[in-house]
């Protein structure tokens, strides 16, 4: 883990009510943030760590990896 930027002061001090609980990304991809989940804490997971959920159609391959995973773009 690695300590949080400067940033999130600001970001964090006005949450609005979108913050507070989990918003579903607009894309359909399944994946959602709660930033309130943010307050309080002074490390992070880098943003070059992938935590990703167990869902995969590919259950009985030793590789399997999220549905969504191949289409995430950086």
């Amino acid at each position: 883990m690695v300590p949080v930027g400067k940033w999130s002061e600001n970001r964090l001090r006005n949450l609005s009510e979108t913050d507070k609980r989990r918003d579903i990304s607009k894309v359909g991809s399944g994946f959602g943030k709660n930033i309130s989940n943010w307050l309080n804490r002074d490390l992070v997971y880098p943003d070059n760590v992938l935590h990703l959920a167990i869902e995969c159609n590919n259950k009985n391959h030793s590789a399997a990896f999220p549905d969504a995973f191949p289409g995430m773009v950086y």
